[in-house]
């Protein structure tokens, strides 16, 4: 946030007072809520940009935070969300909701269109391979595994395809879209009602 405040009006939120504490000392205006169970002290549509660095993971209600996300971003505004990969062992609250594919369609599910994915740095080397095979040190080895997994990244690349197991994390940049009126928990009710 200090970086962006030279050149942008930014606004923190953190669940920790700690958090407000560091962005005080910087001239950072914050609020301290928890942002997966109490709304956001902002007007509707009164962001460009949200980010939401590696926090997802450890709410206990990631839904409602990132509806309250949505809520205060302007129509085509972008979320910028990253989640590290759980197959490294992170502690989450949900985990299979951070795998790729489940938080892509988490994202789409509550309207937004994700634009780019981005990674940080490699995953651990040995996660590349099956975990019956884990257990046999040549395999895990920094050549073995790292052969194997530079290889698996280019053949998904050149194959026009994500390689997110590759990765340690993943960013997300992704702009909210309107597909409707209704609100999308309205609209998933309304799919998922009994017919007749």
């Amino acid at each position: 946030m200090e970086l962006l405040k030279a050149t942008n009006q930014v606004v923190g939120v953190d669940a920790a007072r700690d958090g407000i504490a560091a962005c005080a000392a910087r001239g950072i205006e914050a609020y301290c809520i928890d942002p997966s169970s109490e709304p956001l002290p902002f007007p509707t549509g009164s962001f460009d940009f949200v980010i939401c660095l590696e926090t997802m993971e450890h709410m206990m209600n990631p839904y409602y935070a990132l509806m309250e996300m949505r809520r205060v971003l302007k129509r085509g505004g972008r979320l910028i969300c990253s989640v590290p990969n759980p197959i490294w062992g992170h502690v989450m609250l949900y985990p299979g909701l951070f795998d790729y594919g489940n938080f892509r369609s988490f994202l789409e599910q509550c309207d937004f269109e994700i634009v780019r994915v981005d990674h940080w740095q490699w995953a651990p080397r040995e996660t590349i391979l099956p975990a019956f095979l884990r257990r046999f040190a040549l395999l895990r080895s920094r050549y073995v595994a790292g052969v194997l997994r530079k290889s698996l990244e280019l053949a998904w690349k050149a194959a026009g395809r994500f390689p997110y197991f590759c990765y340690w994390l993943w960013t997300f940049d992704a702009v909210k879209v309107e597909k409707g009126n209704a609100p999308p928990l309205e609209r998933q009710s309304a799919q998922t009602a009994p017919k007749g």
